[in-house]
């Protein structure tokens, strides 16, 4: 029979020389002198968990022999030892136990009958464990076992003594084939045996994992992407790495490798979402995977700016820093309030014949670079003393607001009760502070309009224990938008103005832009597209930098003296501003670059009416570009496509050469 006591009751040595320990049950002792007991969760110094047998009982107390180091605990628990499942660590480098049946937590380990096998080599530690739909494969140091059978006894059995795992960490398994770094590269295993994957990449893959670099087993991780139908494994690129700075990705479709420079020390693939999660090296963070399934998924890294007074000068913008700019990242900016959009108004509030003044263009007409709650207050402001206006409350309704809170409700949407009028509207951005909740409610939330005193955010706490503030957030885009609204909504119920079909903004226009130029010496950046940016935050994407080689063309005769003088590059779309070609031959080796136009992304208001494709989309048209005259004379030529533009995508079919042989005999 199993007893087992938890007892919240303090226990003291009685005596530190004899090493004799007694606990009290609180109730008559169960238990006989001699008798073999298992006592765990113990919390003295150091504890004192383990089999013990019981030396003495009297009463409601029993002593084991172990004396703590510093005194008495003040819990425990005590359990027969007679019919107990207890496990203990039996340590072999060959040896993997299993645990009853549906009882994963019952692993005997008796030598003689416990649940385990020793497989090959005493010597040669197990690496790896991996399983498959019918076999458990174990990757040791002397070669790859396998394990199979559903019910015991299992069958364990070598499969490949030449399959030695190098790097543990690099395995992983995509559509029942393991794939793993070993000795021989790259491999992929399956139930019927093993492949070389890599071999197409041998000669980066097996420098790599040559003693020269020493931090390659630890740094070097695999994924296995079924969704991407693809395995991706990062390594060390030079000697003196200590993490994976580049990744090679297999197509299992194509049966092609891709390699790419990427920094990351771990790595997983988030089943919920089907997305890559990266860990960083020298960052508390996460990199989570772009998964849009259009052209923004191509780029880097992002982060934000913002656009501060003087910043702008057309085409030319001053930014704190342009360390992490180069040429062919994006800049973009989302403006719910366009230039476009208040400048229309103006004109408007002009040809009303019910508004006064008619000068609201001239006055206030707006461009790049302006504050956009500077421009709505100075249009506020005008509106209130405008004699042809009967309203003249504009600037009050949309001024900053400020106030305390006193008390958070606890239903879906936080009602927030304010200890004085508020003078909000719904659609008015508020920050909290100082406020304290469970969840914690402090930040920026859109409010609802619920009465003079009170207004509703999207937010739901279980507690309130503390009175806070709010403010609102004036030079948000967000909150501009809600005041420009108002205004609209104002005017459109004006008795004395006369149209009352003036329009709210409600979409939030991408405005999107390439880096040119960078001037790192002024923090300056040039753009390909003189946008009207304003002051507030934008976002710049770093591109990637691709490269496409194709193996050289012969065209069926190396050995004849041949000229190539046009290149073809054929795709499925063109939705990218500019890419390059290059060409080397064997009598010049360096490439040679041309740069050619694309159809651009096709965002709307980006280019004149006729002069491009709208909406994202293009054609499939051919570019045909020139071959260097210096590069047109060879043997053979190789072709690269290259691309390094943020948020640009494209389907490249192939490229196709134009030329003809003019001699058998190509050198002397």
């Amino acid at each position: 029979m199993n007893i087992i006591f938890i007892i919240n009751k303090s226990f003291t040595p009685v005596s530190f020389s004899s090493g004799v320990t007694t606990f009290d049950l609180n109730i008559p002792c169960p238990y006989a002198a001699g008798s073999t007991v298992i006592i765990s969760n113990t919390n003295t110094t150091p504890n004192i968990d383990g089999i013990y047998t019981i030396t003495s009982v009297s009463g409601t107390q029993f002593s084991v022999t172990a004396a703590p180091a510093n005194g008495g605990g003040t819990q425990f628990n005590v359990q027969s030892y007679d019919n107990s499942e207890y496990s203990d660590n039996y340590k072999r480098k060959n040896r993997i136990y299993y645990s009853k049946f549906e009882q994963p937590e019952a692993v005997p380990v008796n030598v003689a009958t416990g649940n385990f096998y020793d497989i090959g080599a005493e010597d040669r530690e197990i690496r790896r464990i991996f399983p498959l739909r019918d076999s458990l494969f174990i990757f040791k140091e002397d070669g790859l076992y396998r394990l199979s059978s559903e019910f015991e006894p299992f069958t364990v059995a070598l499969f490949d003594s030449n399959c030695i795992l190098l790097a543990p960490d690099s395995v992983d398994s995509l559509q029942n084939v393991i794939y793993c770094w070993t000795s021989q590269g790259i491999l992929a295993v399956s139930e019927s045996g093993v492949g070389v994957a890599s071999r197409p990449i041998d000669t980066e893959v097996l420098r790599i994992q040559s003693p020269n670099y020493p931090a390659f087993k630890a740094a070097t991780f695999g994924i296995g992407y079924p969704s991407d139908n693809s395995y991706v494994v990062w390594s060390v690129t030079n000697p003196g790495d200590d993490y994976a700075t580049q990744a090679f990705r297999y197509s299992t479709l194509t049966n092609t490798w891709t390699k790419y420079t990427k920094t990351n020390s771990c790595g997983i693939l988030n089943f919920i979402d089907d997305r890559l999660y990266l860990g960083l090296p020298d960052s508390p963070y996460m990199e989570q995977e772009r998964k849009s399934f259009n052209r923004t998924d191509y780029t880097d890294y992002e982060f934000e700016f913002i656009l501060g007074s003087n910043f702008y000068e057309q085409s030319v913008l001053k930014l704190p820093s342009v360390s992490d700019v180069s040429i062919g990242d994006v800049i973009t900016q989302n403006q719910p309030l366009t230039t476009y959009n208040f400048n229309s108004l103006l004109k408007k509030l002009d040809s009303d014949p019910g508004v006064a003044d008619s000068n609201y263009y001239n006055t206030l007409a707006i461009s790049g670079g302006v504050n956009l709650r500077s421009s709505i207050v100075d249009l506020a402001n005008k509106l209130d003393s405008d004699a042809g206006v009967a309203q003249s409350d504009f600037y009050s309704t949309i001024q900053q607001r400020s106030g305390l809170i006193t008390n958070i409700s606890f239903d879906n949407a936080a009602v927030i009760t304010t200890a004085a009028q508020h003078n909000l509207f719904t659609g008015r951005i508020v920050n909290l502070s100082g406020v304290m909740t469970t969840p914690d409610i402090v930040g920026s939330y859109p409010i609802t309009y619920i009465s003079p005193t009170s207004f509703s955010v999207p937010f739901k706490i279980t507690s309130f224990s503390s009175t806070g503030s709010w403010t609102t957030v004036d030079n948000g885009f967000a909150d501009i938008k809600a005041c420009y609204n108002k205004i609209i909504q104002k005017l459109d119920t004006d008795t004395s103005v006369a149209y009352s079909n003036y329009l709210e903004v409600e979409d939030t226009p991408l405005l999107e832009a390439v880096v040119i130029d960078v001037d790192r010496l002024f923090n300056k950046i040039t753009l390909n597209k003189n946008l009207d940016l304003v002051q507030g935050p934008v976002t710049i994407y770093n591109a990637i930098d691709c490269s496409i080689v194709y193996t050289p063309n012969t065209f069926g005769d190396p050995l004849s003296f041949k000229q190539v003088y046009q290149a073809t590059a054929m795709f499925s779309d063109k939705k990218f501003t500019s890419a390059k070609m290059a060409f080397s031959t064997d009598l010049l080796p360096a490439f040679s670059e041309v740069e050619f136009d694309g159809s651009s992304t096709g965002l709307f208001g980006h280019d004149d009416f006729g002069y491009n494709f709208f909406g994202g989309v293009s054609n499939s048209v051919p570019l045909r570009t020139y071959v260097p005259k210096d590069r047109q004379r060879c043997r053979y030529l190789l072709v690269k496509f290259q691309h390094k533009v943020a948020r640009e995508g494209y389907a490249l079919y192939g490229i196709t050469l134009t030329g003809r042989s003019f001699s058998t005999r190509a050198y002397r």
